[in-house]
């Protein structure tokens, strides 16, 4: 196994062909580790995030990848040099591995205690489905090098549908029922609102949806939105131009204004909910809930048969979703580091601050 790192952007771009096929070939592949969501995010932040990309070659084959970029955050008010997985860590992420990948913990081992490598504090891998063999070849080597780690179970919420709307519906409960009856009425009823879905939406339709939108909601205005900086706004431009990337915009308007988006991408069979957001200006119609209904009737119409919501949050349990398991790996460069990690989460679980 031989590890070969691109640290610039041009030099991935290269590797599109050969990467888009080993991707291609994973069943459990994502679109958030497509090349193009990768190549977008690179470009929109290369100027802000360091970014490396491990490409591990058996006998000159490239057999899977792990993308990189190098952060700073802040804990309990100390600066923390942080390594995470590219792409803004949207959704699970699914590392293609290929069939012979003997020794690749060895390589990234070496990697991590490499000189050369971007300084760090904490390195983030995840999340990761857990049902991958190379999970417990990583924990092996984390143990026999002694590494300070801990892995940690997350829920991925999600909704199986291979069956009509209606059918759908039987299987949730009433009061579910109810209230997607109650919140459709307060915007059908009325004729100043419409529903509109675009698949792979252009440049100008985001800028007038998600960028307006985002700019008055409360994700926008505290900053956690994507859109609400200009490289953010720079990343969803760039996707609508990658054309391994399948997009899906759903949005309300009203009087030529819209009010309320939805944003997903869809890969074998899999709506990924990725970005939603409304104006508080109309929360009273609940028009964002409206749109997740509407997605979801439609969503055999793009031959999904299931609705995955990415990370786990209150609202979303509206939906009776059940649950996927995967794993937070979390390595650290020394055990002062783990065990700083392991008071916070136990502040931040018991004191809920």
């Amino acid at each position: 196994m031989e590890l070969r790192i691109i640290s610039d952007i041009s030099s991935f771009a290269n590797l599109n062909s050969e990467y888009s096929l080993m991707t291609r070939q994973h069943r459990d592949a994502t679109p958030f580790f497509t090349f193009g969501w990768l190549y977008s995010w690179w470009r929109a932040f290369q100027n802000i995030h360091p970014v490396e990309i491990l490409c591990f070659y058996k006998r000159d084959k490239l057999s899977f990848v792990i993308p990189v970029m190098f952060s700073d955050i802040m804990q309990f008010n100390v600066k923390i040099k942080k390594i995470s997985l590219l792409g803004g860590g949207w959704g699970v992420f699914c590392i293609p591995f290929g069939d012979d990948v003997a020794g690749w913990e060895e390589q990234f081992i070496s990697w991590l205690d490499a000189k050369c490598t971007h300084d760090w504090d904490i390195l983030d891998l995840g999340p990761l489905l857990n049902s991958s063999p190379q999970l417990s070849e990583l924990y092996a080597a984390l143990y026999n090098t002694n590494r300070p780690f801990k892995a940690e179970e997350i829920q991925i919420p999600y909704l199986h549908i291979n069956e009509t709307w209606q059918d759908f519906l039987k299987s949730k409960s009433k009061n579910f029922r109810r209230t997607i009856k109650r919140k459709e009425s307060i915007i059908f009823d009325s004729n100043s609102f419409k529903i509109n879905q675009v698949k792979n939406p252009k440049p100008e339709i985001i800028k007038s949806t998600v960028f307006e939108v985002s700019r008055k909601s409360w994700q926008g205005e505290e900053g956690f939105s994507v859109s609400s900086t200009r490289e953010g706004k720079d990343f969803y431009l760039y996707l609508t131009g990658q054309d391994d990337i399948s997009m899906d915009l759903a949005f309300i308007t009203t009087e030529d204004k819209c009010i309320a988006y939805l944003l997903g991408f869809i890969q074998d069979h899999v709506y990924h909910a990725f970005d939603t957001g409304y104006d508080p200006e109309y929360a009273e119609y609940s028009p964002g809930l409206v749109l997740h209904y509407h997605v979801l009737k439609n969503i055999s119409m793009h031959n999904c048969n299931e609705f995955n919501f990415g990370f786990n949050h209150d609202y979303k349990n509206r939906f009776e979703p059940a649950f996927y398991q995967a794993i937070e790996v979390n390595i650290y460069r020394n055990k002062i580091l783990l065990n700083a990690a392991k008071l916070r989460s136990f502040i931040k679980k018991h004191l809920q601050i």
